[in-house]
């Protein structure tokens, strides 16, 4: 998972790690508990972002009360006023797009800058890759 392979590649010690989602069904399905083990050292918050693929179209309202109660507020006029002053950067990683405008609509909100994670191969297919692996596969045989 390309999350979990950005968190093996950055030390991200004494930073604040704040979760955020847009999902097909499953929500953050473990995901916070698994940055804070990867991520002894990082303040990971507990009050994640999560929305439904479905709905992120109409969450923008949901997004800036989101950021106001974790304290990044947008400001008339820049700087934004954050906990400890602390420059927000919002990591991301979106394989169709939805992901993506959720991360923009918090970065626009926090005054923060985006960075896209990015796979280092292409997924391909996963539905031929599989019906291909069951198709070669080995016949099972009783003895």
């Amino acid at each position: 998972m390309p999350v979990y392979t950005f968190l093996d590649t950055y030390d991200l010690s004494g930073k604040t790690v704040i979760p955020f989602t847009a999902h097909g069904g499953s929500g953050f399905a473990g995901t916070i508990s698994t940055v804070a083990t990867q991520e002894p050292s990082a303040q990971v918050e507990r009050n994640g972002f999560s929305v439904s693929r479905n709905r992120v179209a109409a969450a923008k309202g949901d997004i800036v009360d989101w950021v106001r109660e974790l304290g990044y507020t947008k400001a008339a006029e820049p700087p934004v006023s954050t906990p400890d002053n602390a420059k927000v950067l919002v990591a991301y990683f979106s394989q169709t797009g939805t992901t993506e405008r959720v991360a923009r609509q918090i970065a626009e909100q926090a005054n923060g800058d985006l960075a896209e994670i990015q796979r280092t191969q292409p997924y391909g297919n996963l539905q031929d890759r599989q019906r291909q692996r069951s198709t070669t596969a080995p016949a099972r045989t009783s003895t």
